[in-house]
């Protein structure tokens, strides 16, 4: 009898260990010889499954798999940009349509060339006709995730999936004899009509409640997004819908109170990326049996199924970039991303095996046919996907990137306030900045760094503080702006709280006429805005205007948020200009914009007014308003040396509060 017993491993610690283990060296194997590091993962899982040393056991792989899958669905709908999938929304149901309907055209023609029944043929062509982003995170790791053609291809995978996954229903239904292909659909229906109420409309709202409140804590905000992921995904399942779908809708009912360059995203990232998505592509791996492969019926329908699969999706992408004038380079990246097949595929094969709908043959091809598609998957995203432009904070919406300076601890969370009302608008980030001078100690510096973070989480908002160390405010500032690269300032005038010297001070205007991004200045007491009013006068109806204006309004409508915006003017129009923003109330103003806030303006109410090239305060006109009502008041102006014809940095906006 030795000292010590020694048994075999097993259980979910050794599971666990073999995968991390697969996660350091596969990749880094498979590069060695050229090949992509997904591919690395995917043959780790062949060799510790039960088809190669079966050193680890398949239903814990699956399982730690089936989190990773979900994880890759919640980021994708997380991490889409929304403005940028409204914009192209048509490409994406375009584009969703046509990756459907061509390999189930194709794949169901074959099916049923091959002996297939009606049935099988149809069911066959669905299971083709998904697809699952096994190559998203690659793309994401290029900062590429903004392009218009991979938010096209991201949103529509939601349209092949669900179609995929109703007919995949109605087929099986039909054939068991369990209920009617009708009413088999309006089941489906109900349920997704359900799992969108609750994602969208429930989840949201507990969210904020959430953060505002005991979610305070940042561990509990993470723990709060995989309960959303998760039970969304049971809720799908409960309903008939595949999982994943309700994954990828919590995904996009989070998107805005989840920004993409803040701390709670990083830290999604972080565990998803680290450990449950390599683990999915690890629990693909463990499916494929050699001695299946090599089997001359299985070969055959998988090298018909495989063709079908390519040849469909990059139809699909052809079309849909000749459609849409997307780049060579976007085409492959919507082909990469729409030809790997994994999830909704092996879930539909596996329940039309067992329904008896589809062989052994078949299942063992489908599983051939996943392997090769992620395979390919890889090598065309490694290709295409360095083709693609890397995002940049130029060009980037007002409220990608707000930053803060805190003047006073006293304002900060009114200011936290409204940098985040303008952040959620573009799905952006806050970042607070407060500049002490070098004799300030570490204890004081983290001190007030707790401080401005409790203000934030009391105002829902989860940032990080940065406290700089810096000769004067305005150095600290536009170090802060070009090192996280701002895309905007708002911050309160301080020092001498004169028009002129937040315009053109040493202060706060030296900022407003420098700093190569919009700032908004805004006195404590702007937060509370109920009504935003752009006020516009002759001069701002004429054509060389119509850039501030434009501005003016775009601003407007951020800090509106959905609450009432009115576009005021002396004839109850704007600017013709098909760039310019629309939506938002129209008023006449023929006695002047002052004369209409002395008698209309209340308490609560945001009044913007274009600025004019060349004059460095508000005017009378604007005084008066800011003596006479209690309102906040705004005022966009072009930086000097800039054209009033161009959306250039030094945008200027001013506010004061009565």
């Amino acid at each position: 009898m030795g000292i010590i017993n020694f048994e075999t491993p097993e259980g979910i610690a050794w599971t666990l260990c073999l995968v991390a283990a697969a996660i350091i060296v596969a990749p880094r194997l498979a590069e060695l010889v050229r090949l992509p590091g997904l591919i690395g993962l995917i043959l780790a899982g062949f060799v510790i499954g039960p088809h190669g040393l079966d050193l680890a056991e398949s239903e814990q792989l699956d399982a730690i798999g089936e989190i990773g899958l979900l994880f890759l669905m919640f980021l994708a709908g997380l991490e889409l940009d929304l403005n940028l999938f409204a914009e192209y929304r048509r490409a994406a149901v375009s584009f969703g349509l046509l990756t459907f309907t061509l390999p189930f055209t194709i794949a169901g023609i074959a099916a049923a060339a091959l002996g297939y029944d009606t049935a099988a043929a149809i069911l066959i062509g669905s299971i083709w006709a998904s697809h699952t982003l096994v190559a998203y995170p690659a793309l994401r790791k290029l900062d590429v995730v903004d392009n218009p053609a991979v938010a096209t291809a991201v949103g529509a995978t939601v349209i092949t999936d669900t179609i995929a996954l109703v007919v995949l229903a109605v087929v099986v239904g039909t054939e068991t004899g369990e209920e009617s292909g009708a009413t088999l659909v309006l089941q489906i229906v109900a349920g997704l009509g359900l799992l969108t109420a609750v994602c969208f409309l429930a989840l949201p709202w507990v969210t904020r409640i959430l953060f505002e409140g005991i979610g305070q804590e940042r561990e509990l905000r993470f723990v709060w997004l995989l309960a959303a992921m998760t039970g969304a995904a049971a809720l799908a399942d409960s309903v008939g819908i595949e999982g994943i779908v309700g994954a990828f809708f919590a995904g996009i009912a989070l998107n805005r109170l989840v920004p993409n360059r803040g701390a709670l995203m990083d830290r999604t990232q972080f565990v998803a990326g680290a450990i449950f998505i390599p683990a999915f592509l690890i629990s693909v791996g463990d499916l494929i049996e050699p001695s299946v492969i090599a089997n001359w019926e299985t070969i055959r329908l998988a090298a018909v199924f495989l063709a079908a699969v390519v040849i469909g999706k990059y139809s699909a992408a052809w079309l849909a970039g000749r459609a849409f004038h997307f780049s060579a380079a976007e085409v492959g990246a919507m082909f990469s991303l729409s030809v790997a097949q994994a999830a909704a595929t092996l879930a539909a094969t596996i329940v039309g095996y067992e329904a008896g709908i589809l062989d052994k043959e078949f299942l063992n091809a489908a599983v051939v046919v996943v392997s090769l598609s992620l395979f390919i998957a890889s090598v065309t995203v490694a290709r295409f996907g360095p083709r693609l432009p890397a995002t940049s904070a130029e060009g980037e919406a007002p409220g990608a990137n707000v930053i803060v300076p805190i003047v006073s601890l006293e304002t900060t969370r009114s200011l936290i306030g409204v940098a985040a009302r303008i952040a959620l608008s573009d799905g952006g980030v806050v970042r607070p900045v407060h500049v002490v001078h070098e004799g300030t100690t570490a204890a004081e510096r983290k001190k007030i760094a707790a401080t401005i973070e409790e203000a934030a989480r009391a105002e829902g908002v989860d940032c990080e503080p940065i406290v700089r160390v810096d000769s004067s405010m305005e150095a600290g500032v536009r170090s802060a702006v070009r090192q996280y690269e701002g895309t905007m300032v708002l911050m309160e005038p301080y020092h001498t709280p004169t028009m002129r010297t937040i315009l053109l001070g040493e202060s706060s205007g030296g900022l407003a006429t420098n700093l190569p991004v919009p700032v908004l200045v805004i006195s404590p007491g702007g937060r509370d805005i109920e009504r935003v009013v752009v006020a516009l006068d002759e001069q701002d109806l004429s054509p060389e205007r119509r850039q501030n204006v434009r501005v003016t309004i775009e601003m407007a409508q951020r800090l509106a948020g959905g609450r009432a915006l009115l576009i005021l003017s002396p004839k109850g129009d704007q600017p013709e200009d098909e760039a310019m923003p629309k939506g938002g109330a129209r008023e006449a103003s023929p006695g002047g914009r002052a004369a209409w806030a002395s008698a209309n303006a209340r308490e609560g109410d945001f009044i913007l007014l274009p600025g004019r090239t060349g004059e460095a305060t508000l005017g009378a006109e604007a005084r008066s308003i800011l003596d006479a009502v209690p309102v906040a008041l705004g005022v966009v102006s072009p930086a000097a040396g800039t054209s009033t014809d161009d959306y250039a940095p030094g945008q200027v906006v001013v506010g004061r509060s009565g």
